[in-house]
């Protein structure tokens, strides 16, 4: 057969013997579909299916798509596509085809994959319903809008490669999971993969069986950027050995709230100021008897962070003076629940930055965001729910991804001067009655308006 469409609000289950995709050779879409406007019914498959030429799994509706029975690859290319959700739940995914992952769907795979040629994420998510479930030693790119999300299990993989706003999710916390690839390349624009819920704490291990391999372009989000260890970890698990990414070293400064004026060591428990690219800024319960910041002088940092135990809210603030973000992949990070504000004369970015949230509050910047050194990116991304507020006159100029949540512009210029990328996680908002008319904006989330924005 050439395909099978679901177009129909109820629950359809086809079972027994093997469904063979085979178009003839004529052109057009094989493979299985729902509805977009007549499907809401949940449709399961528990047949096997065979491939004889590239087919395309399609789940349009608000139901859900289910694949139980083995779907024999053929060397084609299988792909994900859909904004609804897709599972194959408990078949196998064999032969030399490819795997593709389009739209903003999510797909979960349960079964006892052996596909081995390459697992392409464009766009929406890869979910892993079992450890193991990607292919044994296929490559994986996660492009420009995708995300591998682990929940809580562990897989090996070939080579790992990497677009700006790439998303590598350990998912559920507490999992003691393992994630283990051989080379890495990294994102050409954004410069920068983020690790959302990677955590020592819960003895996550992230590997790579390659010796000596350049990682300063792998965030670890809520604690900043991975290095990979010098020596060979057994990984257990039946994952082998592998060198360790783990955060890399920076000192962290931390303010005492003494006094307003930061260019004061006094004002900072180590009694150092933090004014390099190996030192992070910290905010948070300690320093609370002073909450207005004064920023005296212009410095340079790898980092700020108001910590998750900050209960008021900050403000660094200076009418002249400015910060400049420097390191492999300098942060500003919101891990509280109350909001804080940027508001000094410029955020210079010298290196690409990540707006980093794991709270729920928002995190407001006032400051101009302008380039440094070079051409640099914004990064907003991270598992928090609070909102990254930009009203600035920016023109930091290697683009905007937003990778996760809510970034709020609330000024003509506040998206900076090149495109803005928003992934299938991620949602801009234009308030203000502003015109974001000097941005070309790749949509994979959502776009929502206020306050008459146009």
């Amino acid at each position: 057969m050439r395909s099978v469409n679901f177009d129909a609000d109820f629950d359809y289950t086809i079972d027994d013997n093997t469904l063979i995709f085979d178009n003839g050779g004529v052109a057009g879409s094989s493979g299985i579909g729902t509805s977009e406007t007549n499907g809401s019914g949940d449709h399961t498959i528990d047949s096997d299916l065979q491939a004889n030429n590239d087919i395309l799994i399609r789940n349009n509706n608000t139901g859900s798509l289910t694949l139980n029975g083995d779907l024999d690859t053929g060397g084609n290319t299988i792909t994900f596509d859909g904004t609804g959700d897709a599972a194959a739940d408990n078949g196998a995914i064999t032969g030399s085809g490819s795997i593709v992952k389009n739209d903003s769907g999510t797909a979960t795979f349960s079964g006892s994959n052996t596909y081995s040629d390459d697992t392409t994420i464009n766009d929406g998510k890869i979910v892993l319903g079992a450890s193991d479930t990607v292919g044994s030693g296929s490559d994986v790119s996660i492009a420009s809008s995708g995300i591998l999300d682990l929940d809580g299990n562990s897989q090996a993989i070939g080579d790992l490669i990497a677009a700006e706003g790439a998303i590598l999710d350990f998912g559920t916390p507490g999992a003691a999971n393992t994630f283990v690839f051989d080379t890495y390349t990294p994102p050409p624009a954004s410069g920068i993969m983020v690790v959302n819920n990677w955590s020592e704490n819960d003895s996550d291990q992230l590997a790579t069986t390659v010796a000596f391999q350049d990682v300063s372009s792998v965030y670890l989000s809520g604690t900043g950027v991975a290095q990979q260890d010098p020596g060979l970890t057994a990984l257990g698990g039946g994952y082998g050995s592998g060198y360790l990414l783990t955060p890399a070293y920076i000192q962290e400064i931390q303010w005492e709230g003494t006094g307003t004026v930061w260019n004061t060591a006094g004002n900072w428990v180590e009694n150092d100021v933090p004014s390099w690219r190996q030192e992070v800024a910290i905010f948070g319960l300690l320093g609370q008897d002073e909450l207005d910041v004064d920023l005296n002088v212009t410095e340079q940092v790898g980092g700020i962070r108001f910590a998750a135990d900050a209960t008021e809210s900050y403000t660094i603030s200076s009418a002249t003076n400015d910060l400049i973000m420097q390191g492999a992949v300098p942060y500003i990070q919101q891990l509280s629940d109350v909001d804080h504000t940027i508001a000094f004369d410029e955020l210079k970015l010298d290196a690409n930055t990540v707006a980093d949230f794991t709270g729920s509050g928002d995190l407001i910047i006032s400051a101009d965001i302008v380039d440094g050194s070079g051409r640099y990116a914004l990064v907003r991304d991270g598992i928090g729910t609070g909102k990254l507020i930009l009203s600035g006159d920016n023109s930091f100029s290697a683009g905007l991804f937003i990778n996760t949540g809510i970034v709020q512009a609330q000024s003509d210029t506040a998206l900076g001067s090149d495109d803005v990328t928003i992934s299938s996680g991620g949602t801009l908002q234009l308030t203000n009655d502003i015109t974001a008319d000097q941005n070309d904006i790749t949509v994979s989330g959502t776009g929502s308006a206020g306050n008459g924005a146009r």
